[in-house]
């Protein structure tokens, strides 16, 4: 069994340990049956009348001679789409700029799957759980048909075929953050699962009941990282200012925000996701 972790930092797909696990090289000459195209933080970008991301990949799925599938992988939507929810996201599905956008990825013959991020979540804050259902009727709207994976702001895992030997198994990674809110009803939500370990549990089985299949498995937070977020900060830190610069990198990389690392709840979230993951290589 091959198994991938794929989050929206996708340039660590193959260096999070599990490389061993999905190390099978392409023959030149062979051609390709089915091609994945992994897509991370599109919303971060300003703003404009064109998304130049969105229009290269229209030009690659458009001379794509094997079937495609495209991942989002969180953070799909714009900062200031999703505001403060109904209202904001009802003026753009009237026709903002993205959304005309992501419509012209629906006239190509590729699949498309979209997974929350912080953004869809609002960051973890107030009306959270009204924004992420709100993200998923947009998306909706765009594709006509259930892609927005896993849905109605539960965890999963949700499976998807690709083929007979390809899985695709999605878990909402901003639900486990958001664990911590006591301001959510969880237990009106209709979620099957209720609780990360539940949750872990539930991947397990999907890893177990697809063994000996290619397995991406796909979240929006990484579980490793050289970046800020894993207290790789720059020096010049310690200096802006002196003192309160210094604490405030000890803070990062010992109490942490929520998105950090040192989190207890993002720290559970990795240890989890790595024991299983590993344990299926």
């Amino acid at each position: 069994m091959k198994v991938l972790y794929a989050t929206h930092l996708s340039l660590l797909l193959f260096s999070l340990g599990f490389s061993d696990c999905f190390s099978q090289e392409i023959p030149a000459d062979k051609d390709l049956d089915h091609q994945i195209y992994l897509l991370g933080n599109t919303g971060t970008a300003k703003l404009q009348d064109s998304y130049p991301v969105i229009e290269v990949l229209i030009e690659e799925l458009e001379k794509e001679k094997s079937k495609s599938t495209v991942l989002f992988l969180g953070n799909l939507f714009p900062r200031n789409i999703l505001p403060e929810g109904a209202k904001d996201v009802e003026r753009y599905l009237k026709g903002e700029i993205y959304y005309k956008n992501l419509q012209k990825l629906r006239e190509t013959e590729s699949d498309f799957y979209v997974l929350p991020g912080p953004i869809e979540w609002f960051f973890g804050k107030d009306n959270d759980h009204v924004t992420i259902r709100y993200a998923e009727k947009m998306i909706q709207n765009v594709f006509d048909k259930k892609v927005f994976l896993p849905n109605k702001g539960c965890p999963g895992p949700e499976e998807v075929e690709i083929d007979d030997q390809t899985v695709l198994i999605f878990i909402d990674t901003q639900w486990w953050l958001n664990q911590e809110k006591e301001d959510l009803d969880w237990e009106n939500m209709n979620c099957e699962i209720q609780s990360p370990g539940d949750l872990l549990v539930q991947l397990n089985d999907a890893l177990i009941r697809n063994q000996g299949k290619h397995i991406l498995v796909a979240g929006y937070h990484p579980i490793l990282s050289y970046g800020i977020h894993n207290g790789y900060l720059p020096g010049y830190i310690h200096a802006t200012p002196p003192v309160l610069g210094s604490m405030y990198y000890l803070y990062r990389n010992w109490i942490g925000q929520i998105n950090d690392f040192a989190n207890p709840t993002y720290s559970n979230l990795i240890k989890g996701l790595n024991n299983i993951l590993k344990s299926k290589c």
